[in-house]
Parts: C-alpha cells; sequence; structure tokens
C-alpha cells in the first residue's frame, strides 16, 4: 500500500503525540495512588506533562520513525539497493544501486507513466542527490499542483526525486 509523504508525516507525530499522553497519564496516576492528589490538578499536570512528552518525543524519534515508516509504506520505489533515502513533508529524494537492465525494468513496469525527459530540474536535482549529467532520465507529467517524479540514472545508480507540489 502507497502512504503519502504527508499522511506519514502526520501520522507519526500523532502516534507520538498519542503515546506521549498515555505515558504522562499513567504517571500522573500512579502518583495519584500514593499521594492524595486532587483530581483538577490531575487533569492538569497530565495535560501539560503530555504536552511536555510530545515536544520531547517528536525532537527526539519522529525523523527516525518517519524515514523508516514512509519507505515500509512505499510500494513505487525499488525494494532493494536503497542507498539513500531522504524524505520530508513534500519532497523525497533516494539513490538506489542497480544495473541499467534493473533501471529499465523497473521504469517500463512503474504503474506512473515514465516518459523521456527534458531534464528541466537536472541542476536542482544534481546537486541534491550529488550527480551530474545523468545518461538516462525519465519523468511524470507535472500534476496541477506541480507535484513529479523525476528518475535519472548514470554509473550504476539511480537518482530519486519526488516532489507533490
Amino acid at each position: 500500500m502507497y502512504q503519502g509523504l504527508g499522511q506519514t508525516y502526520i501520522s507519526v507525530f500523532f502516534w507520538l503525540t498519542g503515546c506521549s499522553l498515555v505515558a504522562s497519564s499513567v504517571t500522573v496516576l500512579i502518583v495519584r495512588l500514593f499521594k492524595r492528589i486532587r483530581t483538577v490538578w490531575c487533569v492538569v499536570t497530565t495535560f501539560l506533562l503530555g504536552i511536555v512528552l510530545a515536544y520531547f518525543a517528536n525532537s527526539a524519534f519522529h525523523r527516525e520513525m518517519f524515514i523508516r515508516d514512509h519507505q515500509k509504506h512505499n510500494t513505487l520505489v525499488p525494494k532493494t539497493g536503497c542507498v539513500s533515502y531522504e524524505p520530508s513533508f513534500g519532497h523525497l529524494f533516494a539513490t538506489y544501486r542497480m544495473s541499467r537492465a534493473e533501471f529499465d525494468i523497473w521504469v517500463s513496469g512503474h504503474p506512473w507513466t515514465l516518459i523521456s525527459y527534458d531534464q528541466s530540474f537536472v541542476e536542482y536535482d544534481g546537486k541534491r542527490l550529488g550527480f551530474t549529467e545523468p545518461d538516462l532520465a525519465y519523468a511524470t507529467e507535472m500534476a496541477s499542483n506541480g507535484g513529479q517524479l523525476r528518475v535519472y540514472f548514470k554509473d550504476e545508480m539511480m537518482y530519486l526525486s519526488y516532489n507533490v507540489m
């Protein structure tokens, strides 16, 4: 199942925030078992502690979980040969080691129609992904919102650049 960048980003955020609120609730309930604390103070403390824990959990773990979850759910990229995988809320940059034959098979079998590309973004993608003058370039038609998948091949490496907007 394909899961979009934004959807994965938000779902990881909510999962970490939910776990933080559960942890703060359990912590406050354990403290309440040993100390007599009023219910209002328990609710306020749970909420404030939950916000603090959510901030630290998202700061510490969000990036790694986002990368892992998106890579796991993204069925539109090769399953093997991943050298780098750098998603963000609106972009995905990835590099895969593969032969020319594997690249041709992947391009022809991709569910989104990839066509020969005029390389108008090759300078930007090349700087970001670390290549110059690719041997082959394919892309999807640009969507009305600017989204596009671009793939390049050079020296047994496939460079993938995907922007959703």
